[in-house]
């Protein structure tokens, strides 16, 4: 028998406790995308249960919708099957055959079913209320594209008209242009364009109540200071007075920062302080920093910006902006757009005041569920908030919401937010878990891990339980979590590697690159050393995609592809700052450019350089010494350059494609680019080809999605592209090739979250993970106080000492959820990598301190951390033991015999032709191939016998089987006069004739009889349906209730003397067809098929 979960009880209860609000707190693999599919499956099957239309699950990623899609569906056709329904029997009463019907019911609706991201959740709702939301209703979201073209448009011009001498805010612009430079008004001007900073923001920050408890707090500390120094010092020694000098001073310089004033003396100086009588010398140093650390603070940064402070020119310039903010984005909503921040806003903005549009959409939406919900921002809350309101309420805004009992389910975890810089504020997210609570709902844990085994969770819970601790606004405490597996085998463990040289003192301080080279160099020989061995103890085999290397910035990365390349490793990275500066795009970008401007002789060399066209630089440096860079005028090419042709074919189909790119729509010109210059066949053969090929293919998609947006030509394209080369913005690489091929991952951490490899390496834990601060110019904005705060060298508002200290606070807790969550991606194995020497500021300082380990004394060996342990390796660095780049071997000059590919080739060939020559779209007799049927071969015997048929069956459609065989005699003569009317008299009799004959038969038969009793469900009822790879549609007979209660579908079969038997074999795919469309479309799963042969 299974052991229970230690969580079990826990689990049961939020997944079935189905009347109260729920905030789950799932830590890393707890396995929270089960919990949500089996609570919405109790939503749908408990008595009274809900349509899935009506519930809404809110995902941080496509990707985790579609997953969570994926299992629903899974589970619901297990419950359709019969299985895993005896929860749902024993908690709801339910039979096997309800459940059936509910499931079944669930699975025609789950494409209507509301499960995505917030944003398109938002989309779909401003697109039901376009007009509401002031909105046209086929505007599109914008990627950017669309807003920079604008943008770039308006604001000079805008500018210009502000700046002139007649305009009237000419002196504020003078005030304003002495201490802000134009970049930092134009990125101000931006964010109030697209939403990042709204048109009027709390510049000021009222009480300063935050400032004055930082200062505050450096005060009370310099007090500490002064009683100990006057407990241990007698009155009126020099020391003492001395002392007492330089804490006055400083306490001085607080009070007045702390009512925004300049310190009024000189702040002291105290290098001289080296002795203290009654002190020793670490007490000495120990006091001489403290009192520096005072004095820095003050001197570097609080003195600089009470002499910036400048409220009002900072209030005027967001004043001057705003109109213009205003205008452009109603030219914005005027051309059609929306941003994906602008999503957001309007939804909510909606659901706040508009009362009519909440009412409806509360109503539609009976249940919420959000996942991932550390990582939303204050915007989303709200909405979240609005939408779980009660019925009948309308609260002006969402901190009085009151919410509705047993709708809202919230599942997140705080040691995972990691999204600041994309808005996501865990304070927001703890405000509303306090809501659930105050307002009667519940907060549970999930403490089972499924990912991990012991001998990882238990390291990480004993680490990050000093690491991660509670902090009021920015973190919760730590809740330690339990894997449900121990390690098997010594794979199976927590490896820390360390740099260190071994050479004397003086030589064993390694720099942090040499570090890095050093763990490049360890961990590609560790790859190539695993492969193939058993990761796990049913003997799976380790391979390259089982790993995956993750680091807190890829701006080192290059240390370590070049170990991976030296070793022959493949390797794929998925990260910021690299698409875009990978080669085989760079030189893409070069070709099209060099297409669109003949004059632009830059991109042509580097175009000419490139595998695509393969020249030398000498030819190269022979063309631009000729004067030849000029595709246009082929006869300038030197002679010598002359002699293979090979310039000359270049150049013309250059020439060629630039006036192709004039008049072919964007999408239609890559295509023939890449017939014209086989780029596509030359990425292929290029070092890691199908990945290369990936990336090329990824640039036409993008091609493809612009060509949908009107005006998009080759130039904007590539003026698009070249501003991504530039930036540089977060893109992988593509991932056409990424999910099969066989290759080690490479990724930023805040990438890899929601993924899971069998071996994580953590390099670099040396490495500085604090961003360094702008010294030219700093801005922030607070979502949930609505403050901005800017500061530069010459102006700084008050908000700005608040906002930045805050932001520190936040960054400072999220820096260490980052390396939680990169320590938790792990399954088998966990590799942490760092020099010995860890300066301050690192993951592995971080780690050093907690764990009690000395990362330049250890040695290698076992360190326990608590329940569990770590495995210590010293690795030095030695240059000379870096191994050369592998040679590929030469390739074979052996003749193939090719006999074999040709007959592999000519069978795909005629597999491709049988499926071009099978129609998309068919019938049921057409898949049966029964009809017996030919247009082009019949005879007018052939045609009047199908004529026959034709008139039976709509003679059979019309008839009403309760007023007898007199009403089909007058329908057969109506149908025959008013659509045959053509056809000469003695043929209409013969039909009218026949038909009368084999009706009266039938209506003699016990199939008429059954008729005449039953209930009909349906005449002629059309239908469509996917069949393999073809389209199926028609329209069946006749769908009935026997007086039984049978549900019969059946077929009218005319002038056959087949059996039924018969039929079923030669229509066998008709019948399969039509039951299929009746169970699955109309909800009859019971359905029974006849042939009705007249």
């Amino acid at each position: 028998m299974t052991e229970k979960l230690i969580d079990h009880e826990i689990r049961e209860e939020v997944v079935s406790g189905l009347d109260c609000n729920y905030n789950v707190v799932a830590g890393a693999g707890t396995g929270k995308t089960t919990l949500l599919v089996d609570r919405i499956l109790h939503y749908i099957l408990r008595s009274k249960g809900l349509s899935v239309r009506e519930i809404v699950a809110l995902t941080f990623t496509e990707k985790a919708a579609n997953e969570m899609k994926m299992r629903l569906i899974s589970e619901l056709e297990k419950l359709q099957n019969g299985e895993s329904d005896g929860v749902f029997r024993k908690s709801y009463g339910l039979k096997a055959d309800d459940i059936e019907q509910i499931s079944s019911t669930a699975l025609q609706d789950i494409h209507k079913a509301q499960i995505c991201t917030i944003h398109s959740f938002c989309a779909n709702i401003l697109r039901l209320y376009p007009l509401e939301a002031g909105l046209p209703p086929d505007f599109a979201v914008d990627e950017g594209n669309n807003f920079d073209d604008l943008f770039a448009k308006k604001w000079p011009l805008w500018l210009q008209s502000e700046l002139s001498l007649a305009s009237a805010g000419k002196d504020k612009w003078l005030v304003i242009l002495k201490k802000f430079n134009l970049d930092e008004i134009k990125k101000i001007a931006g964010m109030m364009c697209d939403g990042t900073l709204p048109e009027s923001p709390l510049v000021t920050g009222g009480s300063m109540d935050y400032f004055r408890a930082k200062l505050k707090k450096q005060a009370d500390e310099l007090e500490l200071v002064r009683r100990t120094v006057e407990a241990r010092i007698a009155p009126g020694s020099p020391d003492g007075e001395n002392i007492y000098e330089i804490l006055r001073n400083l306490r001085g310089a607080y009070e007045n920062a702390a009512r925004l004033k300049l310190p009024a003396e000189e702040l002291p100086k105290f290098n001289a302080l080296r002795s203290i009588k009654n002190f020793s010398k670490e007490e000495v140093d120990g006091l001489r920093m403290t009192l520096k650390n005072g004095r820095d603070y003050m001197q570097d940064e609080i003195v600089p910006m009470l002499r910036q402070i400048d409220d009002e020119t900072i209030k005027s310039l967001l004043e001057l902006i705003k109109p213009f903010a205003m205008r452009f984005k109603s030219w914005f909503i005027s051309a059609g757009f929306v941003s994906f921040n602008g999503l957001l806003e309007r939804a909510r903005d909606l659901l706040k005041n508009n009362k009519a549009v909440r009412s409806a959409l509360k109503a539609e939406c009976k249940r919420l569920l959000v996942d991932e919900f550390q990582d939303t921002d204050p915007i989303q809350c709200e909405i979240v908030l609005f939408l779980s309101e009660q019925s009948g309420s309308s609260a002006n805004s969402a901190d009085d919401v009151k919410l509705d009992p047993g709708k809202l389910f919230i599942v997140g975890d705080p040691k995972q937010s990691i999204y600041f810089f994309r808005r996501a504020d865990i304070e927001s997210y703890m405000n509303v878990q306090e809501k659930i609570e105050v307002q009667g709902g519940k907060k549970e844990f999930l403490k089972t891990n499924f990912r991990s085994h012991s001998g990882i969770v238990d390291v990480i819970n004993d680490l990050f339980v000093k690491i991660i601790t509670k902090k009021e606004n920015y973190q919760q405490e730590y809740h330690s979590i339990s894997a449900r597996r121990g390690p098997t085998l010594p794979f199976q463990d927590v490896q820390l590697v360390l740099v260190r040289n071994e050479g004397t003192e003086a030589e064993s301080k390694v720099g942090a690159n040499e570090a890095r080279i050093a763990e490049a160099e360890w961990i590609a020989r560790w790859i190539k050393e695993n492969i193939g061995k058993p990761k796990t103890s049913d003997g799976l085999k380790l391979s390259y995609q089982d790993i995956a290397i993750l680091m807190r910035s890829l701006n080192p990365v290059k240390v370590y592809i070049e170990a991976l390349k030296r070793h022959d490793i493949k390797y794929i990275v998925e990260g910021e700052k690299f698409f875009y500066n990978m080669q085989e795009v760079i030189d893409f970008s070069n070709l099209l450019k060099a297409v669109d401007n003949p004059t632009d002789a830059f991109s042509l060399a580097g175009y000419l350089r490139s595998p695509y066209a393969g020249l030398k630089e000498s030819e190269i440096a022979a063309l631009f010494n000729a004067k030849a860079v000029d595709y246009r005028r082929p006869d300038e090419i030197p002679r010598p350059l002359e002699r293979n042709g090979l310039v000359r074919k270049i150049y013309g189909t250059l020439l060629e494609l630039n006036l192709l790119s004039k008049r072919l729509p964007l999408g239609d010109f890559f295509s023939v680019l890449f017939k014209k210059t086989f780029v596509l066949e030359m990425t292929a053969g290029l070092y890691y080809g199908e990945q290369c090929l990936a990336n090329i293919l990824k640039l036409h998609q993008k091609a493809l999605n612009d060509s949908a947006n009107p005006g998009i030509t080759l130039n904007r394209y590539i003026s698009a592209l070249d501003k991504a080369i530039e930036t540089v913005p977060e893109e992988g690489e593509s991932p056409l090739a990424d999910e099969t091929f066989n290759a080690v991952r490479i990724f930023s951490i805040h990438k890899s979250k929601g993924l899971e490899f069998p071996v994580i390496m953590l390099p670099n834990l040396h490495g500085d993970i604090k961003k360094a601060k702008d010294l030219n110019s700093s801005m922030f904005f607070d979502w949930r106080t609505n403050k901005f705060g800017f500061c530069n060298k010459n102006i700084c508002n008050s908000n700005f000492i608040e906002l930045d200290e805050m932001r520190e606070d936040r960054l400072d807790a999220e820096d260490r959820r980052v390396l939680y969550v990169a320590m938790t991606r792990a399954r088998e194995k966990l590799i942490l990598l760092s020099n010995a020497g860890v300066p301050g500021g690192s993951f592995g300082q971080m780690l050093g301190g907690v764990s009690g380990m000395d990362f330049n004394s250890i040695e290698s060996g076992r360190h326990e951390t608590g329940k569990g342990f770590i495995s210590i390796e010293k690795i030095k660095y030695d240059p000379d033991e870096i191994e050369l780049p592998v040679k590929r071997k030469a390739a074979s000059k052996t003749r193939y015999d090719l006999t074999k590919h040709c007959k592999v080739w000519a069978g795909r060939k005629n597999i491709r032709d049988a499926a071009c020559a099978r129609p998309l779209f068919t019938s049921p007799t057409g898949l049966s191939d029964s009809s017996g049927f030919s247009a082009k071969n019949a005879t007018q015997a052939d045609t009047l016998a199908m004529l026959k048929g034709i008139i039976m069956h709509r003679a059979m459609e019309q008839h009403d089987f309760t007023a007898g065989i007199g009403d089909l005699h007058s329908i057969i003569k109506r149908i025959v006069s008013e659509q045959y009317d053509g056809l000469p008299e003695r043929d209409k009799d013969a039909l009218i004739a026949f038909a009368n004959e084999k009706l009266s038969g039938f209506a003699k038969s016990g199939e008429y009889a059954e008729l005449v009793s039953a209930e009909i469900l349906g005449r002629e009822t059309p239908f469509i349906v996917k069949h393999g790879a073809q389209i199926v549609s028609g329209v069946i007979d006749i769908i009935y209730r026997t007086k039984k209660g049978v549900i019969v579908v059946a077929d009218y079969k005319t002038g056959t003397a087949a059996e039924p038997k018969e039929l079923d074999k030669t229509n066998r795919m008709q019948k399969e067809i039509y039951l299929r469309v009746v169970k699955e479309s109309l909800k009859m799963p019971k359905a029974e098929f006849r042939w009705i042969i007249i």
